[in-house]
């Protein structure tokens, strides 16, 4: 009993390090030309979205865009039915690499919005 968990435990350890293996060898650019370019890009322009121009290495440029890319793919709605799609490891991949790419973009060049209006305290008034 004790032998065959071990066993187990092994089996995971080596399907883990093979999956995190294959998301680092993953280039997003080619699974995007590879399975999205064919309908958005500029001539096509499916849904007003163009990926062949789309620079993915200054995802912080175009957030709303990738971030738009990354829900679609992460609940697996694109490529649509019908049209040639990524096994379960590419899009595992993906959504990682995108969400890194994205998450860097963001901690790099901090956004905090605007600032809200705040009442002023007794001090504040009096010296406005």
């Amino acid at each position: 009993m004790r032998r065959s968990s071990l066993i187990y435990v092994c089996l995971l350890l080596i399907a883990a390090t093979a999956q995190v293996s294959y998301a680092q060898t993953v280039s997003p650019r080619a699974v995007l030309d590879k399975y999205c370019i064919t309908c958005h890009n500029q001539t096509l322009k499916t849904a007003g979205l163009m990926l062949d121009k789309a620079d993915l290495d200054h995802a912080g440029a175009s957030a709303d865009l990738w971030e738009k890319v990354l829900r679609k793919i992460r609940s697996r709605e694109m490529p649509p039915p019908g049209k040639p799609r990524p096994d379960e490891a590419t899009y595992t991949a993906m959504t990682a690499s995108l969400e890194k790419t994205l998450d860097d973009a963001a901690a790099a060049n901090p956004n905090p919005g605007r600032v809200a209006v705040h009442r002023l305290n007794r001090t504040e008034y009096r010296n406005a």
